[in-house]
């Protein structure tokens, strides 16, 4: 890792520390100095270019203060200094923020398969990779093989590894975020013990992030795709499970210990059939992939597979058309509710059932304007992910960004 990356990202909370303590002026002289050099990356990387010149009013500093860490970061390779031709004759000096002084990784990780995004510091795609990776595998073997996958990933674009800053990765699951290293789920009942963001860390050498998958869905979407500039959004993936994210007056909501959103284990049928979070009648085992290929082999024992059901609609099959329709239904139901006590702006839908279209938005639209109460209904407006099956790793993306950048640094007095 370059020295700038572990500096920004190790760095952070000791910062955050020093400038939160009202006794701190003149007594951590590093700390202050921080927050300065964050203050200038943060506004040249927010403007593209601008001049030395532009700094001293924003910041408040001296030249000389400025001119140091300046320098600095353009000696680091964050920062670019570069000649700018105004006119036919004059010609003055800009600085701009190097997008390749380092990248990041964002991944899923579910219950078979592995998604990774490959970005720059701006968050511009690089390259994504999606494969099979059974969580089956356990620790012991699923650690190594993980970061195999990374390192040789990265590798084949060509670009070193120690110029990852970090991996953002989510999890199919809720996670205590009080109870760290002791926050696996069911589903990673053969991982128990072990702390995966610790074990990753020290197998890949990098800063690793870990969040629920749901989180990074909505995270993603806010920031890369249909959830640009909404303040107030439901972030809804329906697959082989479902998973869900909230972000509230633009942040990502995760209530007391971190697991809010947890959508696709809101009970609809007090007698409904066991979850694999060991109770029974949740959302997802109506709505979830498996719920609606129990419906539809009720009455046609020829599909096997999710898009064996949607094609057998597309062609007019009344049991895979009704149990997708049944599907949007149940979601519909529960989003209505949703709409009613949290009023977003916007419902963004992903996940590979969402292939099936008009198939499952109508049942779910009309279930969802019936049962939501007219004001909070008429201003929700209701969009399919346009992150083409990628917002979970884009929310981890936007997770090492904020990581590295969004420290929330006051300006100096």
């Amino acid at each position: 890792m370059q020295p700038w990356h572990s500096r920004i990202l190790y760095g952070q909370r000791g910062r955050e520390k020093v400038l939160k303590d009202p006794s701190r002026k003149g007594t951590d002289q590093r700390g202050v100095r921080e927050s300065n050099r964050s203050l200038i990356l943060n506004y040249i990387r927010e403007r593209n270019t601008v001049s030395r010149s532009d700094l001293a009013p924003y910041t408040g500093l001296s030249r000389t203060a400025i001119g140091n860490i300046v320098d600095e970061l353009v000696q680091e390779g964050i920062i670019r200094e570069e000649e700018h031709r105004i006119g036919d004759d004059r010609r003055t000096m800009v600085l701009s923020f190097n997008a390749t002084a380092g990248y990041v990784l964002g991944a899923t990780l579910g219950r078979q398969r592995l998604t990774v995004l490959l970005a720059d510091l701006t968050g511009r795609p690089i390259q994504h990779l999606d494969i099979p990776f059974s969580i089956n595998k356990g620790p012991k073997e699923g650690i190594p093989l993980l970061a195999k996958f990374l390192k040789v990933f990265v590798a084949q674009q060509q670009i070193a590894w120690d110029m990852i800053v970090g991996l953002g990765l989510g999890i199919m699951s809720p996670l205590d975020h009080l109870e760290k290293g002791n926050n696996l789920p069911v589903m990673f009942s053969n991982w128990a013990g072990v702390d995966i963001q610790q074990a990753l860390e020290e197998a890949l050498g990098v800063p690793v992030y870990l969040e629920n998958d749901g989180n990074m869905g909505a995270l993603g979407e806010s920031r890369f795709g249909k959830g640009r500039n909404e303040g107030n959004m439901i972030y809804v993936e329906v697959g082989s499970g479902i998973s869900g994210g909230l972000i509230l007056n633009h942040q990502l909501y995760r209530g007391y210990q971190g697991t809010a959103g947890e959508i696709g284990h809101i009970p609809i049928d007090l007698n409904g059939m066991l979850c694999h979070c060991r109770r029974f009648g949740c959302l997802e085992t109506v709505a979830g992939e498996y719920g609606i290929l129990l419906e539809a082999q009720r009455f046609s024992s020829m599909v096997t597979t999710l898009p064996q059901v949607i094609e057998a609609a597309r062609e007019g099959d009344p049991a895979c058309t009704g149990a997708l329709a049944r599907a949007g239904k149940y979601l519909g139901f529960v989003l209505a509710g949703l709409v009613n006590s949290l009023n977003p702006s916007l419902i963004v839908l992903d996940g590979n059932t969402m292939q099936a279209e008009d198939l499952i938005l109508r049942p779910f639209l009309s279930m969802l304007e019936a049962h939501s109460l007219p004001i909070p209904f008429a201003h929700t407006q209701v969009a399919v992910a346009e992150s083409n099956g990628l917002a979970m790793p884009f929310g981890g993306v936007a997770t090492l960004l904020d990581a590295l950048f969004s420290s929330k640094l006051p300006a100096p007095p």
